[in-house]
Parts: C-alpha cells; sequence; structure tokens
C-alpha cells in the first residue's frame, strides 16, 4: 500500500528512478557514458601550437640593466632616524641591603620537620620496594601525627588588628 506524499512534486525534486520509462532510463546511462568517456580529454578541439622562432644570437640572454628613472623616483621616501641619545652613566644604581640572617628555629618546629621527614623518606622507600621493619612504619605514622599536630597547635590563636599585608574584605 502506498502511501500519498505530503509535498507535492517539485521541479526541482530528483526524479525517482523506478518511475523512469525503459526508453529514458537508457538515455540517462548513455548520456553518463558519454560524460565520462570524455572525462580526461580536453574541452576544445586539439590543434598543434605555432612553433616559437629559432633563437638567434642577437637575444638578450642577460636582464636588463635598471633604469637610472627608478632610482630618481622611489616610491617610499624614509626620514633619517633620530640620532641616539647617549646612555647614561650606571653610577646609580640600588644595592639592596644584605637580607638578615634566618631565624633559628625552635625545638618543637625542628621536631615537627624531622618527624613528618622521616615518614615522607618511609613512604619513598616503601613506593621502591624497600623491606622496613613494622616499627619503622609504625613510627614513620606516629612521626607524621606527632608533626601535623605540632605544626597546627602552634599557629597563632588570634592577631593584633592591621598585622596583616593582605587585603580587608
Amino acid at each position: 500500500m502506498s502511501t500519498p506524499d505530503s509535498e507535492p512534486d517539485r521541479p526541482d525534486s530528483p526524479v525517482d528512478p523506478s518511475d523512469l520509462s525503459p526508453e529514458d532510463q537508457n538515455e540517462i546511462d548513455r548520456t553518463f557514458a558519454e560524460i565520462v568517456a570524455r572525462f580526461h580529454t580536453a574541452d576544445g578541439p586539439a590543434h598543434d601550437p605555432e612553433p616559437l622562432p629559432p633563437r638567434s644570437d642577437r637575444d638578450p640572454v642577460d636582464p636588463p640593466e635598471p633604469t637610472v628613472w627608478a632610482d630618481d623616483h622611489p616610491l617610499f621616501t624614509f626620514d633619517p632616524p633620530p640620532p641616539q641619545p647617549e646612555p647614561e652613566p650606571e653610577d646609580e644604581r640600588y644595592v639592596p641591603e644584605p637580607p638578615p640572617p634566618l631565624p633559628r628555629p625552635s625545638w618543637p618546629t625542628t621536631v615537627a620537620t624531622v618527624s613528618i621527614g622521616y615518614a615522607t623518606l618511609v613512604m619513598i622507600a616503601l613506593m621502591f620496594g624497600a623491606p622496613l621493619p613494622a616499627w619503622a612504619g609504625i613510627l614513620a605514622i606516629v612521626g607524621f601525627l606527632v608533626g601535623c599536630a605540632i605544626i597546627v597547635l602552634r599557629l597563632p590563636r588570634n592577631r593584633p588588628p592591621g598585622s596583616d599585608d593582605g587585603a580587608i574584605l
């Protein structure tokens, strides 16, 4: 059962090949075969180009010399660059004063740093497959926890107003 088309046939719509008669189909096939046969051939009639005249000894071999007119009439003119000012001698340099020596860390800060560092080294050694005794692993876990606790407990509880260098929101 065929269903009616929702749109009527338009002149620019493609034709269904099953609707063509055998004569029309043969004509289309013959035209297509002619197009394919002429695909790699020239569009116009083949003709031989006129032969070039023989080369004589009087023909110039080198290109002609440029004319003087081109030198007298440049396309663009440029002003000479302004003279560069002499650089000033670098007598006045800013030399910062040497930084103050680093303060010596307190013993709790040193203990926290060493214990976290030990835990890190044990983790790296275990990642590379080094056999370690059980007490080394337990000491690494305890050292990590103690180091973190020391660092957190040493943070200041409150700061005086205006002691920071950041923005106030």
